[in-house]
């Protein structure tokens, strides 16, 4: 990105540019209501297609998509995503609160 100027990405699979859809067969295409990947799981009942774009916003542990933002201290972020996740990924509230309290039980049983 350059001065408000935007290459789009092609899939790194079926090649299709950012906004399409993905080809049939399509290694990286997700469904687009449980977020799995539709070669092997195949797309959930009622599911629209929906075009592709480079960024996933769906939480690193369950997939849930889009899910609620919360903030935390650059401290605490690193002791939930521990050496498991990267820091840069998305956690849902559920799945944050769950591997902060596994770790915090675990933090404690350890002294």
């Amino acid at each position: 990105m350059n001065k408000g100027n935007y290459e789009a990405s092609a899939c790194g699979d079926c090649g299709v540019i950012e906004g399409e859809i993905h080809e049939v067969g399509c290694d990286h295409e997700r469904c687009s209501k449980c977020g799995k990947q539709v070669l092997g799981w195949g797309m959930c009942k009622d599911a629209p297609l929906e075009p592709f774009f480079e960024t996933c916003f769906c939480c690193e542990r369950c997939g849930t998509r889009f899910p609620e933002l919360v903030m935390v201290s650059n401290e605490e972020w690193k002791f939930i995503c521990g050496g498991t996740y990267k820091l840069d990924c998305v956690l849902c509230p559920k799945c944050m609160n769950f591997i902060k309290t596994k770790r915090e039980g675990l933090k404690c049983s350890l002294q």
